[in-house]
């Protein structure tokens, strides 16, 4: 895709919206119409074949006095919509092309084999959306002066989340934690009362569980902890073996004094083994 620099093909968001799309962006080298020689002749032919017909065109006929004759101007915005789809549905039907074999544009479109991969307009919305981080509260996020709550953000207070967003829509914001879409949050005022008692509900079941986290990271912290801060000694920890491995180790031991007993230790002193003129 390339396209000018002007300011509503420069926005990031249609950047980002083509590039998930798999489309690659090559915007023109500036001040260089040549290298978008296709589109600069098409603006032509939408000015000579469809702009110089409306009323109140700049170069169209004036009077004696130098005012333009629009009898008709101005021109209703649904008019001049459905006029613009009429001549553009006329032109790619009924006006053959050098470049396309003589064909018309809608007879090479649809001639054409390649397979249409279609966007969903929530897709669509979302690519096209402002972005920014905000950072979850009580009562959700904020985003143009009003909050936006959802039952998915109980869990993420105190966590920053990205926003997804229509400058001018606040009738709802995506949300996105971790590169994913998570939710969608709509404004306080918005939701029905089933949807205000859920969220709260949600809201105490966390709060329970996060009480049971809490007592149960108590208990095991003064079991592992206790011992080491109480005054009194702990006590000394106690090998149970099993009944025979405790009679093995009761022979060993009788083996063992019995033959301490019947060892002579006089065989390590000096003069061992020669008898002892005082006997």
């Amino acid at each position: 895709m390339r396209w000018d620099h002007g300011l509503e093909f420069a926005a990031a968001a249609v950047e980002q919206a083509a590039l998930a799309l798999g489309i690659d962006v090559d915007p023109a080298t500036p001040y260089a119409p040549h290298e978008k020689g296709k589109v600069e002749r098409l603006h032509r032919t939408i000015t000579d074949g469809f702009v110089a017909g409306l009323p109140g065109w700049t170069d169209g006929p004036r009077d004696q006095r130098g005012q333009l004759e629009a009898p008709n101007a101005p021109l209703p915005l649904t008019e001049l919509v459905s006029g613009f789809d009429t001549w553009v549905r006329r032109y790619n039907s009924e006006r053959p092309h050098r470049s396309l074999g003589n064909c018309t544009p809608l007879q090479r479109w649809t001639s054409d084999p390649t397979p249409l991969r279609s966007v969903s307009p929530e897709d669509a919305r979302r690519l096209l959306t402002a972005r920014r981080w905000a950072r979850v509260r009580r009562d959700g996020v904020h985003q143009g002066g009003l909050g936006y709550i959802a039952v998915e953000l109980t869990e993420l207070v105190g966590d920053d989340v990205e926003l997804a967003f229509a400058p001018h829509d606040q009738r709802a914001v995506d949300v996105y934690w971790r590169g994913a879409w998570l939710c969608t949050a709509h404004p306080h005022d918005a939701l029905s009362a089933s949807e205000q008692q859920r969220i709260l509900a949600e809201r105490r079941a966390y709060a329970s569980e996060l009480r049971r986290r809490q007592r149960r990271a108590r208990r095991r912290a003064q079991s592992l902890l206790a011992p080491a801060t109480s005054e009194r000694p702990a006590p000394a920890e106690v090998t149970r073996l099993p009944a025979g491995a405790r009679a093995s180790r009761e022979r060993g031991t009788r083996r063992e004094e019995a033959l301490r007993a019947a060892a002579r230790t006089d065989l390590l002193l000096p003069g061992a083994g020669t008898p002892n003129p005082r006997r």
